[in-house]
Order: C-alpha cells, then structure tokens, then sequence
C-alpha cells in the first residue's frame, strides 16, 4: 500500500514540523512494516510548464517510432522530439525546457537528434519522478493553461510511504484507514472521509436492480444508475495524480474514479457498462461449466465455489477479484452502473488462488473492507462521475443483509493482568475510542467494535490492539529472576557431551527438516506396521511433497549427504540429534468445551492425542574415514565403525548396554548391531542394507547409526563414580574357548564377567579361529584377562579360581569347551 503524505495530511492534522522519518518510525511502531520511503520529484530542478501540443510529425524513416511536435508552452512555440505515441494534437502535457534537471540527475539541453532540433522535453510520469510508468506521455487535463507552472501540479516534496500491510488490518489498505492509525497516535483530530455528504440529484430515470441468491457470502449490494456519462473525459489531474502515486495508472474517467475512492476509503468499486446488461445484476456462484473472459483477455473456466456478478443472462465478473470483458466500460459508454458490495473474506480469497489472480480489490476484500462502506463509497463514485463526465443520476438499489455491530465483553482489570504492568481505565477508554469503538461501562467493559474492524472478535483482540496504541516501545523491560546455579539439566549436560565427543571424533553436525513423505519410508524398505510409518501429518505442510512428520533422522541425513556429494565432498561423517514423531496405534476422542477450564483427566486425555516425541541421534558414514596418501591406501568407514561409535556413546553415558546380531530395517541383516539393556531396544547401528543405499543415492557400504537419546537418558546414572587407581599388582591370564558359532561374542564377554566376579579388571577379546583345527559349526575365542585387588596381592590360586570361574560361567549358559 502506498500511501502519499499529503493525502494522509487531508484527514489527519499531523503537524508539519514532523518529518518523514518521524512519521516513518511512528507507523513501524503501530505495527505497519515501512518497506520504502520515496520522495516526489526528488532532484527535478529548472524550468518546468504546462504545453499544449500543436502538431505532430511522424517521422517513418526509423525503426522507432519518433515525432517531431510543436508545443505551445505560452508565450512561444518550441520544437520537441518525442518517441511516445500515446498523445495527440490538442492534448496539454508537461514540458521541461532546456536548463531543467530530471531526477537521476538527467539535465536537458537543446540538441540535434533525428534531424530536427530538440528543444525540450515532454515528459512521462516515470520522468518527472511521480511513479514507475513510462508507457507513454504524462496528458493532463485542459484546466491547465500553457505556459504555467508545472511544479505545483507534480507537487515535487511530497513524500510517499510503501507499507506492508499484515492480512488481519484489510482497513488500513485505504489512506482512511493509515490516517485514522496517525491521528490516533499523535493524538490529534481525524475527519473520517466516509462520512463527508455526497449530495447526488434526485433521481431520473430507472435504476438497475439487484439480487443476492448468495447471502452466506454477499450481505451488502449497492448498485446505482447514471446516464448520458461522458467516459471519453479525463479525470481531474489532482484524483490522477494521487492514483499514481499510489502505484496505479490513470487509465479512464470511471476507472479512474473508482481505483481513487478504493485507495482513499478502502471499498473496492466496479463500473459495467449498463447497455451490455440484461436485466437485472445478480449475486450468485458459477454454475458447473461455465465460463467468462475476463478484462485481462483471459477466458477463465469458473468452478462453483466462484462467487459471480451476473446479469439474467450471463456472468459479468468475477466477484471482488476482476471484471468481465463483455460488460467493460469503454469510451463510448454512456450509461453506467455503480457495483459496490461487501463480499465474505474467504469466499474471495479462494477465488483469487484459484484462478491464481490477485487484484487490488481482492487483496481488500480478503483481509476485511467495511460493510458500512458500500452506501457511502458508491454515493462518492456517483457524484464525482456526474460532477466530471456529466449526465444524470438514475437512481439507485440497495441490498444491506449486514449483520448488527459485534460487541465484547471485557473486565477493566484483564489489560493490566495479560501485560503485566498498570493501563488505567482512562487510558483503556481513549485507546479503543481513538480506533472508532464505543465503550460502555466501568467494572467490566461493553466495547461495541466498529464496522472497518472486523479482525477484532474477542477480548485478547483489544488488549492486543490497547497495547499497540499505547506502544510496544514503553512496556517495561524486567528481566525475570534466575534461581542462582541451575545451570543445564543432566539431559542438557549429557547431550552437550555427546555433541562434542563425535565432533572431536571427527563428526559433523547437521540441521535438518524435521518433514518427511510416504517414499521416505519406502526408500527405507519400512514395513506398514513398524511404528516409524505411523507419522502425523501437518494441516499446513510447507510442501505437499514432505506433508509428514519424520519418523526418523536417517532421511535427513541421507539428504545432506547426497547435497554433500553432489557438490564432490563423498567422504562423509554426520550426525543429527533430534525429534522424531510417532502417532499412537489408537487416538482417542476428546471434546472439551471453551466455556470452562479443562479439568486434569481432560488434559491428560488430550495429551494423549499428540504424538511420542523422543529424541533420537543419527549417524550417517559414507566414503573413507582415512584418505588416500602417498604413505596409505584409503580406509573405508565399515559397519564396525558405526558399532564402535555405539559403544563409545553408551561408556561415555555409563550405561552398560548389550549387543546382538538382528535384521532391522533399513541395516544388513548381516552386518547390523542392535543394542539394548533388559530386554529394552536402544538402538541399530552397522551397515546399511545395500537397495537402502541405492534407494537413497549413497555410496556403496554406507552405515549408520540410530539410537534413542531419550531412553539412553533415562538409563545413564545422575553421578559416576571414577574407578579408582589401585596400587596391588596385576595378574594376567589368557582363556581360550571353544563354542557355538552363532552365540554373540558379546553374550560370552558378559558371562566371563558375570563368572570371574570383583576381581576382573578387564577382558578383551584378541583372537577368533574358525578352521580345521575346530569342530565344524565352532569357533574358537581368545580372551585376554587381567585380574587385580584393592588391598593385596593375588596369589596364583586366587587368579586360577577366578578364571575357572569365569569357563564354568560360559560352559554352564553356552556349553563352552576349553582350548
């Protein structure tokens, strides 16, 4: 919305000491974003005059069109050559003479160009610094003599705001609405410009009628009737030049009057010519099939949520988003027929994305335009139509289903409760009269909301908007009071570890979106009932391609990796901690009422309905964790790998865990670890399974990780307790065994601990042998053991025992054999 300073000054008595960047700064804080600040005719300097053209010759020896025009600028006639065609003999332009300087610091000169001598400028809008159009020649209307000066008409200083409107304030799409915004917080009178009398002589003739066959989305239809206009004239060079100004182009005396009531009140308003309609206007939705070409030259096929302006015959537009060609004013056009309407906001909305069209009027009509308006604005068009292009008024119909003013209710207390510091009922009273609201009461507050405010429906809506008049600026900053040494949570303490142990490790963290979509999951070979397929879905997905809620981090991490080596970086190492989200297998009903507070079973019911959020870390190893050298050969990252990182994570957190060898998608069946404590799954990590990997467009043998962070939490102790370091000699002791070979190396190492008891210091497993030498379906194991005491030294006795111990333990569970 662009709003010219001077057009604001008409309704609001801002004082003239304050500056454009006061102003500027004062509408950033009632909430309007400033995206520009332009001044009018910035840098234009020298001799600038009205001219009336007298001659033109067409010079057809160039590739371009070019004139040579004679222009009287009173007093004398210049020569002027001039490449815009959309001027004619008789037409009053704007001339710079020589010595004058355009903005951009464009200086003109008398000279020779096309053969003719040059001595001026007739100039376009873009040229004289008042907007962006440079389509053609800047005509003005014949008011203007020759010869007179030309820098009040293009009023350069003016001063013109670009706002960025948010989509709940539709009423400040209009200067009313900036200028009621200003007054209101400077604090001086406004003169709503919708309340001016627009006198309109007694009706002659007979008006065109109306009828809503829609009212859940039209509830207001004015239309009214002129006759013998004169659409051939031109609007008045000030309602031009304020239109301009504001971004549009002048294009026609009806169009124009209409686009200049809509800029300066905020009510959209569209003229049809009267002799292209039958019968009388009708509201109503398309019917299936239809169609209509619209003012854009665009035959558009209507779909039945469509809202139509129509005739007894034909659709005739586009309700609140574009006019039809069929009925399209021209400048032969005599009879008029005013349409302004108030139309439901969503209606309009989803016809201007349908069609994928947005217009000045639809962008108001979505957000919200006064349904007091339509009368008022409507009369505005009408009377100034008369006053500029002639005729007579015909009459009028109007429709108004208007619903009566919504009224709130509000204790005086609850603005000073919600913001935390003192609003006194006085200040309460001003701030909501200065919008337009009328208040009534003193202990609890009857505010009857006005018309243009229609984003205001309850309570929380009015403190939100006493706040912003008082201003953000002046509530007090307190800083809340920290309860000294809180310092971060054990969870907080224990995720910072593990961050910075892989990224010591080498590892680097990556940020993913936390979205996904059903070939995610395909590409993962997840079963329909494995929990990671039940994902939430998002009401609003920021892609209809990722609708979902990740069930896991791995899609994540397999994304940055491909982005990674798309750009020639393959040797990969990244880690993720994150949430996943899960829906439950049943989601019970709850229906809780607004009228009270939930009750506790109430909301443990409704908590019940939002998804598990655990916490998860992922890994993902791709390439070499060693590159090539002139020393080495490169080192690839291996399934043994991701089990070691595993490992290393569960010490770091001082959870003992357990490992077994079982297939889990998306891993090899052959090379995957899964680890668990007390029968509780933690997490998988190894290899991934080789059509993941093609799925998924990594590089072969890539592995991966992904345990729960929320559950391994759980698990890890809040203190640990450091071995301590024992003065007692070591005892060494070496065990080899023979057993199964599908029993988990890990299950062993455990019973040996279990056997051996508090003297063990640690076991490592050095040697595996499968061959000859051992029974087929065996293997042999080779554990190297070392055993200590705190307060003596072991005899051999003692340390035999203790392996002795340890070979009964695995021999009575796996049936063990020594070597």
């Amino acid at each position: 919305m662009k709003a010219p300073l001077s057009w604001i000054k008409e309704f609001a008595e801002l004082d003239n000491n304050l500056s454009p960047e006061q102003i500027s700064q004062r509408l950033i804080q009632l909430g309007f974003e400033v995206e520009d600040t332009h001044v009018v005719g910035a840098g234009l300097e020298g001799p600038l005059v009205v001219g009336k053209v007298l001659e033109i010759t067409e010079l057809t020896e160039f590739k371009k069109p070019i004139r040579f025009c004679k222009v009287d600028i009173g007093g004398s006639i210049n020569g002027i050559v001039c490449g815009a065609t959309n001027f004619q003999i008789g037409n009053h332009v704007i001339v710079a003479l020589p010595g004058a300087v355009l903005p951009g610091d464009f200086k003109i000169s008398v000279r020779e160009t096309y053969g003719y001598e040059s001595n001026g400028m007739i100039c376009s809008t873009k040229e004289l610094g008042l907007g962006e159009d440079q389509s053609g020649i800047l005509v003005i209307d014949e008011t203007f003599q020759p010869g007179m000066d030309a820098f009040p008409l293009v009023n350069a200083g003016d001063v013109v705001f670009d706002l960025s409107v948010l989509p709940d304030r539709g009423y400040a799409m209009s200067i009313r609405g900036i200028a009621r915004e200003l007054a209101s917080s400077y604090g001086v009178k406004f003169v709503d410009p919708a309340t001016r009398d627009f006198n309109l002589p007694n009706s002659k003739g007979e008006p065109c009628l109306g009828e809503i066959v829609a009212p859940e989305a039209c509830d207001v239809l004015v239309l009214r009737t002129l006759e013998g206009v004169d659409a051939a004239k031109i609007a008045p060079w000030e309602i031009r030049r304020k239109i301009i100004l504001a971004g549009m182009r002048s294009i026609s005396l009806a169009v124009d009057i209409t686009n200049y009531i809509m800029l300066e009140l905020g009510q959209p308003l569209h003229a049809f010519d009267r002799a292209k309609i039958s019968g009388k206007i009708i509201v109503r939705t398309a019917l299936p099939a239809e169609n209509l070409t619209t003012l854009d030259h665009v035959q558009r096929k209507l779909k039945t949520s469509d809202l139509l302006i129509c005739d007894e015959e034909k659709a005739l537009s586009i309700a609140g988003v574009m006019g039809g060609l069929d009925s399209e004013v021209s400048f032969a056009t005599s009879q008029l027929v005013i349409e302004a309407a108030h139309f439901n906001p969503s209606i309009i909305a989803g016809s201007s994305r349908s069609h994928v069209f947005s217009s000045e009027a639809s962008r108001r009509f979505e957000r919200g335009v006064d349904n007091k308006l339509p009368v008022a604005a409507s009369k505005y068009a009408a009377s100034l139509l008369l006053k500029h292009g002639g005729g007579t008024y015909a009459g009028e119909a109007i429709l108004d289903n208007s619903p009566k003013p919504h009224r709130i209710l509000m204790d005086v207390n609850m603005p000073s409760t919600i913001l935390g510091f003192e609003i006194t009922p006085k200040q309460i009273q001003d701030c909501l009269t200065s919008i337009g609201a009328t208040v009534k009461g003193t202990k609890v507050l009857e505010v009857e909301v006005p018309s243009w405010r229609s984003d205001l429906t309850a309570e929380h809506d009015l403190i939100e908007e006493i706040v912003r008049i008082l201003g953000y600026q002046n509530i007090p900053s307190t800083l809340p009071i920290t309860p000294p040494a809180r310092g971060l949570t054990h969870h907080q303490q224990l995720k910072r570890s593990i961050d910075r142990f892989l990224a010591a490790r080498g590892l680097v963290e990556v940020l993913n979106y936390p979205f996904a979509s059903h070939s995610d999951l395909e590409d993962l070979l997840l079963d329909s009932n494995d929990d990671r397929t039940r994902l939430p879905r998002l009401a609003n997905p920021i892609s209809e391609e990722v609708p979902f809620l990740r069930g896991t981090l791995l899609t994540g991490l397999a994304g940055a990796a491909r982005r990674n080596i798309s750009r020639g970086s393959e040797d990969l190492a990244l880690f993720e901690t994150g949430l996943i989200y899960m829906l439950g297998k049943e989601s019970p009903t709850v229906h809780v009422g607004t009228d009270r507070k939930p009750s506790p079973s109430e909301i443990d019911s409704l908590e019940q309905l939002l998804p598990a959020q655990p916490q998860k870390i992922g890994i993902l190893l791709t390439g070499n964790r060693q590159p090539a050298s002139w020393w080495s050969k490169p080192i690839a990252w291996d399934y043994l790998d991701a089990i070691n990182i595993g490992k290393e994570i569960c010490d770091l957190l001082h959870v003992s865990t357990q490992i077994s060898s079982q297939a889990h998608n998306p891993w090899h069946p052959g090379r995957v670890a899964q680890f668990f404590l007390n029968g509780v799954v933690i997490g998988h990590a190894g290899e991934l399974h080789p059509r993941v990997i093609d799925n998924l467009g990594l590089p072969k043998r890539s592995c991966a990780l992904e345990f729960d962070l929320t559950l391994l939490f759980s698990l890890a102790p809040e203190v640990t307790h450091g071995n301590p370091i024992l003065s007692m000699p070591v005892a060494k002791e070496d065990l080899a065994i023979a057993v199964d070979i599908s029993v988990p190396t890990s299950q062993i190492m455990r019973a040996l601990k279990e056997g051996a008891g508090p003297l063990l210091e640690s076991i490592a497993l050095f040697d595996i042998y499968v061959g000859d030498q051992i029974s087929t379906g065996k293997r042999s194991l080779a554990f190297a053991m070392k055993f200590r005491a705190a307060d003596r030294t072991l005899t051999a006795d003692e340390t035999a025992q203790a392996k002795m111990n340890a070979f009964k333990a695995v021999e009575s569970e796996f049936g063990a054999t020594l070597r």
